[in-house]
């Protein structure tokens, strides 16, 4: 086994957690018929970074790599951040940890997986890969690296058989900056802070917005990729251009920057964020809505006043006045103004629970047919908080799913996304190469270094 060890001098982390970065590089994505040649770790040590590279020089120095980094997991309660090391790396390992007679507890650890939560992103985003690089390039960052995990299983097989220095450099250089990329993709942060809610409400006020303004989106355009962003389709909505229309503006703050500014707009309202400042514009709607209680039974209706009220204050009104209530007419009505509310739905990443807190307030609908439900804007506007923190938090991602939807229904038939070869950026051909290569390996690595050693797997 060789290691690569090296410090990292201003390395910085949140402070809230103990990172440990790391990346593993293997001979396919089959965990039963491939084997780990390389794992990389970057992690906070006194006021540096180390930087820790195990890499299997000889084709049978597996379980001396995956000892190393046991003994790494064990000196700390580390924070594990990968990009796709849920799906793969963790798994993968804990895997070969058993094949070898070990326990890597790493599916008990915290973990923080930059792929999880940049996913709903990359939709938003319309980036049409997801891979570690694509984000890289969203933020400015372009590599050395030309390789993909694919493409270096030729040259692994090729280091073991020559020993070339420039392939066990390409090598080393790939999983390096996988590392490093990942340290500097925590920037992206404060999108998983906008998907959680995590922000403070700043202000609240009520203004007139065009109402084309509505449907504005500007997502990322990444002029010198264009073949990697999607061609976004106008949305020409409903919304008028010099027509007013009364919103309730909430502002509020995230810890730190968006990367990039966002501005999504699909007419029941706009999300916009730069820098630290979000702003929700949402539409008040003005006029008479019916609140429909759920046990009919339970109620009179008055035709005269065109209204419900329950039996045990019913009894008293003349029988000639009153009738038994049906589900379509027991309902109460309230005249002024309201707000609408977020459907619970999960999609395309983004997800609104429905035992939000704002759910104890009365809902409110036009007529017993319709789905869109209201609550009334003077009775949300003066709740505490944590209810309109947490209605801002599930209209902005009422507001992501419809357009969401809407470019996706627009683009029927595109080309979808594959999670693996997102992540690890190699397609078909890493599983494949993978696949016919990793039995020569092991037979390369025994006739070169070890003959009487046997690879585990």
């Amino acid at each position: 086994m060789l290691t690569i060890d090296r410090i990292i001098h201003n390395f910085t982390y949140p402070a809230a957690m103990r990172p440990l970065f790391f990346d593993i590089e293997t001979t396919g994505f089959d965990r039963n018929r491939t084997i780990l040649y390389m794992i990389g770790c970057i992690y906070p040590e006194g006021d540096n970074g180390h930087f820790v590279q195990w890499f299997n020089d000889d084709g049978v120095s597996e379980k001396e790599i995956l000892q190393a980094f046991g003994q790494l997991l064990a000196r700390e309660d580390w924070t594990l951040v990968t990009f796709n090391g849920e799906s793969f790396d963790i798994p993968y390992l804990v895997h070969h940890g058993r094949l070898n007679d070990m326990d890597l507890p790493m599916e008990d650890m915290a973990s923080l997986d930059l792929y999880r939560i940049m996913r709903p992103f990359q939709q938003l985003y319309r980036l049409r890969h997801g891979g570690q690089k694509y984000w890289e390039r969203f933020l400015g960052i372009y590599r050395e690296d030309i390789y993909n995990g694919g493409e270096l299983i030729d040259v692994y097989r090729s280091y073991l058989h020559r020993k070339e220095e420039k392939d066990l450099h390409d090598l080393l250089l790939h999983n390096g900056e996988d590392l490093l990329g990942m340290t500097r993709l925590m920037a992206l942060l404060p999108y998983h802070d906008l998907m959680e809610g995590h922000y403070d409400l700043r202000d609240i006020e009520i203004i007139d917005l065009d109402q084309a303004d509505l449907y504005a989106s500007s997502p990322y355009r990444d002029q010198t990729e264009e073949s990697e962003v999607e061609n976004l389709p106008a949305d020409p909505g409903t919304g008028e251009a010099g027509i007013r229309v009364p919103c309730v503006h909430f502002q509020g703050q995230l810890e730190k920057d968006l990367p990039r500014p966002l501005e999504i707009g699909r007419g029941q309202g706009l999300f916009s964020g730069r820098d630290r400042d979000i702003h929700l514009y949402i539409p008040i709607l003005t006029g008479e809505m019916k609140h429909f209680y759920k046990k009919y039974r339970n109620y009179y209706y008055l035709p005269q006043e065109d209204r419900a009220i329950h039996k045990s204050v019913g009894q008293f009104v003349d029988s000639d006045h009153r009738q038994q209530a049906k589900a379509v007419n027991c309902y109460m009505k309230e005249t002024g103004l309201f707000l609408p509310l977020p459907v619970a739905r999960k999609h395309y990443g983004f997800q609104i629970e429905a035992s939000a807190s704002y759910g104890t307030l009365p809902r409110f609908r036009r007529d017993y047919e319709s789905d869109q439900e209201y609550i009334q804007c003077q009775k949300l506007l003066f709740r505490q908080d944590a209810i309109l923190a947490d209605y801002v938090h599930d209209m902005s991602q009422h507001i992501f799913m419809d357009y969401l939807e809407y470019v996706n229904g627009s683009q029927a038939g595109s080309e979808p996304d594959q999670e693996a070869a997102d992540c690890n950026e190699s397609g078909q051909t890493l599983e494949k190469t993978g696949r016919n290569q990793s039995s020569e390996l092991r037979e390369d690595g025994r006739k070169e270094k070890l003959a009487d050693k046997r690879l585990e797997n």
